[in-house]
Parts: C-alpha cells; sequence; structure tokens
C-alpha cells in the first residue's frame, strides 16, 4: 500500500486546499457520504479516497496515511478521527 508512495503531511494538504479552496468542501462532503452510520471515523483508506477523487493530480504517487495516525483511534490504529483532522 505504501512501497514507493511519497508521504504528504499537514502542510501539503493546507497547500493543495489554498490553491484550490472550492474543492476542500467537495473533499468533506465525500468523507461524510463514506461514513454510513456517522460516527465521525473512516478508515485511513477510505479517507485519503476522499483526498485522491478531488486532487488526482496532486496526489498521484502521495499517501496521507502517516498524516492520519495522529488522527486514530485509541481502540482501533485503522480508524481515523475525521472530526479532529478537520479542526
Amino acid at each position: 500500500m505504501l512501497a514507493g508512495l511519497k508521504q504528504v503531511y499537514e502542510e501539503y494538504v493546507m497547500e493543495m486546499f489554498t490553491k484550490k479552496p472550492n474543492l476542500m468542501a467537495a473533499v468533506w462532503r465525500s468523507v461524510k457520504e463514506f461514513d454510513i452510520d456517522k460516527n465521525g471515523f473512516l478508515f485511513s483508506s477510505e479517507l485519503e479516497s476522499c483526498f485522491k477523487e478531488h486532487f488526482p493530480a496532486e496526489m498521484e504517487s502521495k499517501s496521507l496515511v502517516f498524516m492520519f495516525r495522529k488522527y486514530s483511534s485509541e481502540q482501533d490504529k485503522n480508524l481515523i478521527n475525521y472530526r479532529k483532522l478537520k479542526s
């Protein structure tokens, strides 16, 4: 999953949102659509796919998995609290 992908962090994401501010809302709408049970958590792969859907060129050969780790659930490190990420 991560082999050959460059890890990017908050600074990169903020730069993407700054360059294309209209897409920030689109990303968060996609996130909410993925969250079927509305518990505020998604798997990192689901969350990353929301970013890649709206920023395909910027996210090509890149991953946000390491950035997401600090927002992971204490019970399940694969679940990301996207509400904390958004704030």
